[in-house]
């Protein structure tokens, strides 16, 4: 019996099969292209992060082709697109055939789509020095086991020789099926695919079918990438979420129409829109005619709405504006804002209008706000008196994100929370606070009525620390930037009395987040004996409650005698450092820690250091012992872990969820012996930060970027 007599069989197992796999099962034959094709045109184009990080892959490509790889993939669909929208031009949008044959492929399948996600970039052609990039060809006989491959085009990953997917085979067996199938499927949808995809020793067909509909004449008009964005808009009448990222907004004639038909014929008809710049070096000011204009379009259909406010409060002293009036543009009088009606949005769940630069509200903001009735997540740049009322109205808000807060800001939460925000769980301050009312903070914590799930500040202070370990039973994802005030013991109590936890973050990798500005850092080191935790009487480690829950670790451990580090990390010797009680002590305690960090069986994630250097300070450099200007790390770690298998490391063999290990300023002894074990052990290891490549850990760096280089490494450095 066929899976497909029964025809949900399919739709089960289409989310276990990634871009690759649906679209080989697609070209087995009609039956398996009808069930497979809705699912394989669901995201477009048919690319994600998972296809690019298969090792075979990696070793074999250059950083520049991996980079280029997903510029391709889009430059591939872009030209389904172009192809569409020329057939357009010649025959209208009626869809007709116009007895040149069926129709494009855009055209066939784009009700299909339902999630896109496009930058301004995407829909532009690539430059033709990209475009011409050839990509290095590795090939075997046909008498190997694996096909032979080429990296001619962006969809090679998508390979016939890869396995492990749930309707894997091996490359012989699939190359006959899909031989057998060549003539009985679409060959259009070859056009998402160009020529390099198949194996070697089929018939390589050809990227773009001589097919009238997908034919491009030297004489038809080129088209913008907003021309383009727009015809495919048209092509996808069941769209759900879309994404637009990096797209000009300025306030002239052209960019308002663009974002006048998005709005009217697009925005009505979502459950999902997010406008954003991702690149801060986007040179874009969005017209303050937008944001009122997408308000007043949203439907009851949507259920989640973000949008990034990115304009200067006076346009007319914006460098980007004088810039752009340079160039010609005509910089316009904005029209008022479009009528809104009052009708409650009543799918509305989350909602995130933020802002870069200071940028005001429209004033229709607040009358927006007030429509989504049944709001569960908001994310706003400040709250402001002015909102006070139609925030209290949010009677159902479960999640509240603010970047800038002030004490004014805080003792409203602390209010609503004991009034209005029955259901809030999640607090998330985005941005490091300055002076706050002593025991404002405090005060917020205290007045959570469901009981805190998220908690992301910048900082506790002793009394807000306090209050949160009352709240433990509820925890579930934690996370402070600075961690001053937080105690060794209150780390402890929140770990060992947390059975939900997931997430233990308390201190700040400016790597991890470069969105959010640097500043002074205070960080509290673990104990070492209040990690450990051992039973007085058995001597065993206690038992927390977190231990088959937490997925990142991130926290000083600290108190380890380390008398093999003589030197400090500039070379100088190294003074008042712990001494061991007794001889063996410091691979006593490390075997501990270890035996802790072990008993997190689903660790995903585990940090024992951090980067939070200020390398734009002058004033924190020094001469090291060879007199060379080096950065002054004082927060250097030495009485800390080694992470080595002498010492314990391979009590850790268990943690076979971890993907990423940061040891980053920590006087570690990682070799060549250590990361071989790592790569063997922790099959999903993906990023490792902190190794020294230049000095005693240089082995294991060399080892690791020439048989892993798909493992990201960032290395310590001492010059920034």
């Amino acid at each position: 019996m066929s899976v497909f007599e029964i025809p949900e069989l399919a739709h089960l197992i289409a989310p276990y099969l990634r871009p690759h796999d649906l679209t080989r099962c697609v070209r087995v034959n009609k039956t398996w292209h009808a069930s497979y094709i809705p699912i394989l045109w669901r995201f477009i184009p048919p690319t994600s992060s998972e296809d690019i990080d298969e090792r075979d892959d990696l070793e074999l490509a250059s950083l520049a082709e991996v980079a280029l790889r997903p510029l391709k993939c889009w430059e591939a669909f872009r030209r389904v697109v172009v192809g569409d929208y020329q057939y357009s031009l010649r025959h209208g949008d009626d869809g007709g055939a116009g007895g040149e044959g069926k129709l494009p492929t855009l055209s066939r399948y784009g009700h299909w789509i339902r999630k896109l996600n496009t930058s301004q970039v995407n829909m532009s052609r690539l430059p033709a020095k990209f475009a011409q990039y050839n990509f290095l060809n590795s090939s075997s006989s046909s008498n190997s086991s694996s096909s032979t491959r080429s990296h001619n085009d962006p969809f090679a990953m998508f390979g016939l020789d890869r396995h492990g997917g749930p309707f894997s085979m091996d490359g012989n067996a699939l190359s006959q099926v899909m031989a057998m199938a060549m003539t009985e499927v679409d060959p259009d949808l070859m056009s998402l695919l160009p020529a390099g995809l198949l194996d070697d020793r089929l018939v390589r067909p050809r990227p773009f079918p001589r097919n009238a509909a997908n034919i491009r004449t030297a004489a038809a008009p080129e088209p913008s990438g907003k021309e383009l964005l727009l015809h495919l808009l048209k092509r996808c009448p069941n769209l759900q979420s879309l994404e637009l990222v990096n797209w000009d907004d300025y306030d002239v004639k052209e960019d308002r129409a663009f974002w006048k038909a998005i709005a009217t014929d697009v925005v009505p008809r979502l459950q999902e829109l997010n406008v954003n710049v991702r690149d801060v070096a986007h040179h874009t000011q969005p017209s303050p005619y937008t944001a009122p204009l997408l308000f007043a379009h949203c439907s009851s259909k949507m259920q989640t709405f973000k949008l990034q406010l990115i304009a200067y409060p006076s346009s007319a002293s914006s460098p980007i504006r004088r810039g752009h009036q340079s160039k010609g543009k005509n910089v316009e009088v904005p029209d008022p804002e479009p009528e809104m009606d009052d009708s409650p949005l009543t799918g509305m769940r989350e909602l995130s209008v933020v802002s870069k630069y200071d940028t005001m509200y429209p004033p229709s903001w607040l009358r927006f706000l007030s429509r989504c009735v049944n709001l569960e997540r908001l994310e706003v740049t400040k709250v402001i008196p002015a909102w006070y009322g139609t925030l209290r109205g949010c009677v159902n808000l479960r999640s509240l994100a603010v970047h800038d807060v002030s004490t004014a800001c805080i003792q409203f939460i602390a209010d609503a929370l004991r009034n209005s925000f029955l259901h809030l769980d999640e607090i998330e301050i985005m941005q490091d606070y300055g002076d706050l009312k002593e025991g404002a903070v405090a005060d917020m914590i205290s007045a959570c009525r469901a009981g805190w799930k998220l908690v992301d500040i910048p900082t506790l202070d002793t009394a807000a620390a306090d209050a949160l370990v009352n709240h433990c039973p509820t925890l579930e994802r934690l996370e402070f930037r600075r961690s001053d005030s937080l105690t060794s013991l209150q780390m402890h109590q929140i770990l060992s009395t947390s059975p939900r936890l997931t997430t233990f973050v308390t201190m700040h990798d400016s790597s991890h987040d470069l969105e959010r500005d640097w500043f002074v850092s205070a960080v509290t080191k673990f104990a070492v004996q209040d990690f450990i935790d051992l039973d007085p009487n058995t001597k065993t480690l206690k038992p927390w409650a977190c231990e088959s829950t937490l997925k990142v670790f991130a926290a000083k451990i600290t108190g380890i005698p380390r008398p093999d580090i003589t030197q400090t990390f500039h070379g100088h010797p190294r003074q008042g450092g712990l001494q061991e009680t007794h001889p063996g002590q410091s691979q006593e305690l490390q075997r501990r820690v270890y035996e802790r960090l072990a008993r997190f069986t689903h660790l995903e994630e585990l940090e024992l250091g951090h980067d939070d250097r200020d390398w734009d300070n002058e004033d924190n450099y020094i001469n090291d012992a060879e007199g060379d200007l080096v950065y002054n790390d004082v927060d250097f770690q030495y009485e800390c872990v080694d992470l080595t298998l002498k010492n314990g490391l391979g009590l850790l063999e268990g943690l076979k969820e971890l993907k990423t290990i940061n040891f980053m300023r920590m006087a570690t002894r990682v070799g060549t012996e250590e990361v071989k074990w790592m790569v063997e052990n922790w099959p999903k290891l993906e990023y490792i930060s902190g190794l020294d490549v230049l000095l005693t850990e240089e082995k294991a760096g060399v080892w690791l970027e020439k048989k892993h280089p798909n493992i990201a490494v960032v290395p310590y450095t001492v010059d920034g």
